[in-house]
């Protein structure tokens, strides 16, 4: 049998110049109310809003695009401020780019916010080195009418007092089996939470904001819920350590509602 390096590589069209594309880095915001989340779903009847933008991109500039973002929202979440980046033959001024697609946009809850070009090294997932989120909580008896598809409803009083101090138990580098759903494919349990604060905004708002150098899929959201059955006095702040070392999902408490959480940033570093 021949060994390694007794044959000459394979001739790879050196003299066939590679076609040079322009990476454009842009921002966005959406409301995933009507949407099945950020990535597209071939068996939903809903938009994505991946689907949603590829098909603008290539309406209007007439080539075909992949958008990939800094995080995949699940259905009715939201996004202030997500990053996403694609790929173009031709290069346009930034502002053609977003007063292209967001008039092609107008009509759906999507909106381009900044574009800028970015170095072909530039990535809007893999480059990212932290990501933010948070939940909106509104805590009153009356139900919601304005907030209905933009918040969980708690009904209840919460005890903001005691969620606080359970948040610390989560804050630093764990591993969040506990808090991560039977789906999930990362490679690994282990994140570290950079931040994890609970806020009370006025009277009957409650904010939860978390940042972290990654996130397990619903772990935000299983997070939130955990620590609002602490508020609600079902569980005690230690007991949320506890499910935290146990590493066992069926420990921690429910999934909070989609419609009650943001992506907020991703972070990039400035190097």
């Amino acid at each position: 049998m021949a060994g390694r390096g007794l044959y000459p590589r394979p001739h790879v069209h050196a003299n066939k110049k590679q076609t040079k594309m322009q990476r454009y880095k842009l921002t966005i915001e959406f409301d995933g109310t009507d949407y099945c989340g950020f990535q597209k779903q071939p068996l939903s009847k809903l938009h994505s809003i991946e689907g949603l933008l590829e098909k603008s991109v290539q309406n209007i500039f007439n080539e075909k695009v992949k958008i990939v973002a800094s995080g995949r929202t699940d259905a009715g979440v939201h996004a202030l401020s997500q990053t996403i980046h694609f790929d173009l033959i031709k290069t346009y001024e930034d502002h053609k780019i977003i007063s292209g697609l967001n008039h092609y946009l107008q009509n759906y809850n999507i909106a381009i916010l900044s574009c800028q070009k970015a170095t072909p090294d530039f990535h809007a997932r893999f480059s990212s080195i932290g990501r933010s989120y948070k939940y909106k909580i509104i805590n009153r008896r009356p139900r919601l009418a304005l907030d209905k598809f933009r918040a969980w409803h708690v009904p209840l009083p919460l005890d903001i007092k005691l969620m606080q101090e359970a948040a610390t138990y989560l804050i630093g580098e764990h591993d969040f089996t506990s808090f991560r759903h039977s789906d999930c494919h990362a490679l690994t349990p282990i994140k570290k939470i950079d931040k994890l604060e609970v806020i009370q905004i006025n009277n009957e708002e409650i904010e939860i904001i978390i940042s972290a150098n990654a996130f397990l899929q619903h772990m935000v959201r299983n997070i939130v819920g955990t620590l609002t059955q602490v508020g609600l006095k079902k569980l005690t702040p230690m007991k949320v350590k506890e499910i935290l070392e146990q590493k066992n999902r069926t420990t921690s408490g429910p999934n909070a509602p989609s419609q009650g959480l943001y992506f907020t940033s991703a972070k990039y570093s400035t190097k």
